[in-house]
């Protein structure tokens, strides 16, 4: 229910937040995108220090601080009057909302047993998705009446949505993980980032999530660049996309529940968005009839592609981690996310828009490339995470030895799957 109310509130502040700035406000495009920009960057910030900070205080007592924070921080736009006060706005707001995120995580991670982590992501992804749907049709109301008042009632609705689910948030139970035992091994304050393996999953799984600018960027734009077809088209297109979500998120997480499952899944999900790009290069050479169709086939071959490769990756951020720091293995690795938002758009504009036909094939050719190393790169971690119990195991039992992630004293029960 939370991730539904909070869906519906930001997908109507997304909605109407650039007109707002620009109508209202009387912000230029070139502020809006520069102050977006700046907020984007400390937000990567934010999301190694929340993730630290969840394993100091919990994640669900963060989890609520953060998104009280987030419903005062929605009602600031209402109170914006030029760059500098945007800037903070925008700021504050970023990183409130990432280090929910990443608190969120940690509380699944925390409460969630073993596979069924996958299984309840997939579903508070599929309700936040149907929240944001909602949201962005209850924006059209003030986009169409246009005024000042309209926009700031959307704004104070979301503000709303955010401090409804601080009381959501509360009936969570605490963390279902049990302290551990005083004989347990300090790990070192940023042991997640020093992780290797399990940053270059996360920073692959970033690359790969690339199919979120070729969808919201290059698509949109190749498609009226190419085609005498209206606007009505991508919003489509982007609606196919969005139910599909909706409709399989689950049960694709079913399939990608393990390390192992997920080592495939984005191999095959990194594939998939080959097929999709070879038709939408194809798209631009054809009669308009076979070039809807092509587009619409491939809008549902990026849509699976996606589903199957953001599967992985709850999996593998989960599975992978340390569960002594959830909290910052979860930041750790939405750190390694955050490299889609600067390649993705550069690889929409620069290569996919810059060269055509070519672009597209090179960026689906791209993306299998990057299945690959992250299947290569999932096995390299789970060996150093299944090498080292056993080097423990020869060792006496008095002698205290670092524990590798995946493996701490909170997971007694569960066996490290073999590479």
């Amino acid at each position: 229910m939370a991730s539904f109310v909070y869906g519906a509130g930001f997908g109507s502040f997304a909605a109407i937040s650039a007109i707002f700035l620009t109508q209202s406000v009387g912000l230029d495009l070139a502020e809006v995108g520069t102050g977006t920009a700046l907020a984007g960057m400390l937000a990567v910030v934010a999301s190694v220090l929340s993730g630290r900070l969840a394993d100091r205080v919990g994640a669900r007592n963060l989890l609520v601080v953060l998104s009280a924070a987030q419903g005062v921080l929605f009602a600031s736009y209402s109170v914006v009057y030029n760059f500098a006060s945007f800037l903070a706005a925008a700021c504050a707001l970023a990183a409130a909302d990432q280090g929910a995120r990443v608190a969120r995580n940690t509380v699944i991670a925390d409460m969630a047993p073993g596979r069924s982590r996958v299984e309840l992501k997939a579903f508070l992804r599929s309700a936040t998705k149907l929240g944001t749907s909602v949201g962005t049709l209850i924006a059209a109301v003030p986009l169409y009446l246009d005024t000042r008042g309209a926009y700031v009632a959307v704004i104070f609705c979301s503000s709303g949505a955010a401090l409804f689910t601080v009381a959501l948030t509360k009936q969570l139970p605490r963390s279902s993980t049990s302290p551990a035992p005083a004989t347990s091994v300090v790990l070192p304050g940023w042991a997640a980032l020093r992780d290797a393996p399990y940053m270059s999953v996360a920073v692959l799984c970033g690359l790969l999530a690339m199919y979120r600018s070729l969808l919201t960027i290059a698509l949109p734009l190749w498609v009226l660049a190419h085609l005498d077809v209206s606007a009505a088209w991508l919003a489509a297109l982007l609606t196919c996309n969005t139910i599909l979500g909706i409709a399989l998120q689950s049960r694709v997480g079913k399939r990608a529940d393990t390390a192992e499952s997920a080592r495939r899944a984005a191999r095959l999900g990194a594939c998939l968005v080959l097929p999709a790009c070879a038709m939408f290069a194809l798209s631009a050479a054809v009669p308009l009839t076979l070039a809807l169709m092509l587009l619409c086939l491939g809008v549902v071959a990026l849509t699976l592609g996606e589903l199957l490769t953001s599967a992985a990756a709850w999996a593998l951020s989960f599975e992978l981690a340390d569960s002594r720091v959830s909290g910052q293995y979860q930041g750790a690795f939405a750190l390694g996310m955050s490299v889609e938002t600067v390649v993705g758009p550069l690889l929409a504009t620069g290569v996919v828009l810059g060269f055509g036909g070519a672009g597209w094939l090179l960026a689906g050719l791209l993306s299998a490339l990057f299945g690959s190393a992250l299947a290569a790169a999932t096995r390299w971690a789970l060996h150093t995470r299944s090498a080292v119990p056993a080097a423990e195991a020869s060792l006496p039992s008095a002698v205290a030895v670092p524990t590798a992630p995946g493996n701490g004293p909170l997971h007694p029960a569960r066996p490290t799957p073999c590479p």
